[in-house]
């Protein structure tokens, strides 16, 4: 699945074809969380550089599931 996560108006929002958007709310550095059952914790994760390469979701029973990142095409 596809989620495109990007900053608007002042605040990180999550959007997936399927369902409404889900702001995320910043915990600490790299870690979000979000207003949806599906999508309760978001963690960015970083590469060598420290590039975000990716996240992380948990919610409820399914913890760290990973997505990489993909610049739009």
């Amino acid at each position: 699945t596809t989620w495109t996560i990007a900053l608007e108006e002042g605040a990180l929002v999550a959007r997936h074809l399927m369902h409404e958007p889900v702001a995320l709310e910043p915990v600490v550095r790299d870690l979000f969380g979000g207003d949806a059952w599906f999508l309760d914790e978001v963690r960015f994760t970083r590469d060598a550089a420290g590039a975000v390469d990716g996240l992380r979701v948990s919610a409820g029973r399914v913890k760290n599931v990973r997505f990489a990142r993909r610049e739009e095409r």
